[in-house]
């Protein structure tokens, strides 16, 4: 697998830990989708390049999207 088409779901994108992650990674320029439940906070994480994902971690059918295609997900 290719290192570049690696995936990284980051729940909790705007918290002090998961935001963090979410710009270190991104500063490696990998594929980032960060998880979140307010648009507005995530803003900042879209426009340095992570796909937005508004959703809910307590339901599963949102988390099943939010986690689709992962190579690998952080959560706290």
């Amino acid at each position: 697998m290719n290192s570049e088409n690696i995936l990284y779901v980051i729940t909790g994108a705007t918290g002090h830990i998961g935001s963090k992650l979410a710009e270190t990674l991104l500063r490696a320029s990998k594929r980032v989708r960060a998880v979140g439940r307010d648009r507005a906070k995530l803003d900042r994480l879209g426009k340095l390049g992570a796909e937005i994902f508004i959703g809910d971690v307590e339901t599963q059918a949102s988390m099943d999207k939010a986690f689709s295609g992962a190579h690998a997900v952080f959560t706290l």
